[in-house]
């Protein structure tokens, strides 16, 4: 047997392929668990995001309806300016027709702002 024939029959192939697996399986579980920090940090924002979805939602629900309340009064008021000005038998009061039109003319502006926080994000 040649010198060199000696020398590879010396080498430790089984700790080498050993040592090869080793590093081979260390790698995959790094990826591994750097793709399950991922999802879990995903999740955690997504969660996050769900919930100020939810509050949003919650406070435009609410402004919603303070704002169609708001809208059906000023409606209520415009009906009502409207049957005093078509009455003949009596004259509508002065006070009352001041506080409608007040009131119609205040809150017909009144908008719907949504909260959109959580869009920006």
């Amino acid at each position: 047997m040649t010198e060199e024939a000696k020398k590879w029959k010396q080498v430790p192939w089984l700790r080498i392929g050993a040592e090869a697996v080793a590093i081979v399986a260390s790698i995959l579980i790094a990826f591994s668990l750097d793709a399950w920090w991922d999802s879990q940090q995903l999740a955690a924002r997504e969660e996050g995001y769900l919930v100020s979805l939810d509050r949003d939602f919650q406070a435009n629900h609410s402004d919603i309806k303070r704002t169609i309340q708001v809208q059906d009064s000023v409606l209520e008021s415009i009906r009502e300016l409207v049957l005093f000005g078509g009455a003949t038998s009596q004259s509508p009061d002065a006070e009352r027709v001041e506080r409608l039109l007040t009131l119609v003319f205040r809150d017909t502006n009144v908008r719907f702002n949504p909260n959109i926080g959580t869009y920006r994000e």
